[in-house]
């Protein structure tokens, strides 16, 4: 069995390059099982709502994407009375929703910028332009308290 080592580079003149090769082999197992793990291990807290000790599942947002191409974006949102310009999307053939959004917000009346922020998300949605990014749920350990 390979003795487990630590790799410095400072030490590349007496450096084993068979012992590398094997280390690697074996960081890319460690790697596969600690995935697994991981994986299990979520599904027994999500499927069977068992609690492990110092940690907690944290749910985030995930981003959402543009489907429709610059051009169909573009009319939508004219259509539903947004200043956007063509040249706002000339950056690229799919635009950014977080530069939409900025966009949006530059060009709102004070006080409608997060209101047309969100009607413009809300138009994108339901004209099946916009893919909503849905969730994911991942463990996480519990910082320490300090007291």
């Amino acid at each position: 069995m390979t003795k487990l080592t630590e790799l410095h580079l400072s030490k590349a003149d007496d450096v084993d390059v068979a012992e590398v090769a094997a280390g690697m082999e074996i960081a890319d197992e460690v790697e596969k099982w600690a995935k697994a793990y991981k994986h299990h291990a979520k599904g027994l807290v999500l499927e069977q709502g068992l609690e492990i000790p110092g940690y907690k599942t944290v749910e985030r947002k995930l981003a959402s994407s543009v489907q429709g191409d610059a051009a169909e974006t573009l009319v939508v949102l004219q259509d539903q009375g947004f200043d956007v310009k063509e040249q706002d999307m000339l950056r690229s053939s799919k635009p950014d929703m977080t530069a939409l959004e900025t966009l949006i917000k530059q060009r709102a009346a004070t006080g409608k910028k997060g209101a047309d922020a969100t009607r413009m998300r809300a138009t994108l949605l339901d004209g099946g332009i916009l893919s909503s990014g849905g969730t994911s749920v991942s463990l996480q350990k519990e910082k320490k308290k300090t007291t």
